[in-house]
């Protein structure tokens, strides 16, 4: 199956290069959904219509490029979450719950 095929299909990126060619496709889904022209989007972003085209090609962009069109897009919020916290137990505690769970006999 081609990565096109799969990225419609809704297969996560298994890749940094399909992840790359997934950001691409959204944000070209995007800047189409707000039609915006690849120069209005660029202009938007204060990225050059080449640094936008490789975005949406999947090709590697700094991150700094990422973020910028996701604030012309309108979407930074999906990239602030990114790297969200997230409800964690502490290493030790995780070891100190697994170590009375073998030394009681359950598993």
């Amino acid at each position: 199956m081609t990565l096109k095929k799969r990225l419609d299909a809704g297969y996560a990126a298994t890749s940094a290069l399909a992840f790359s060619q997934l950001i691409g496709r959204r944000a070209w889904e995007r800047r189409l959904a707000l039609n915006f022209s690849q120069e209005e989007a660029a202009a938007r972003a204060g990225l050059t219509v080449s640094t936008l085209r490789r975005i949406e090609h999947g090709t590697n962009v700094g991150f700094g490029a990422i973020i910028a069109l996701a604030f012309a897009l309108r979407v930074e919020s999906d990239v602030i979450g990114l790297f969200a916290p997230r409800a964690t137990e502490p290493i030790r505690q995780r070891a100190s719950r697994t170590a009375k769970t073998v030394q009681s006999g359950q598993n």
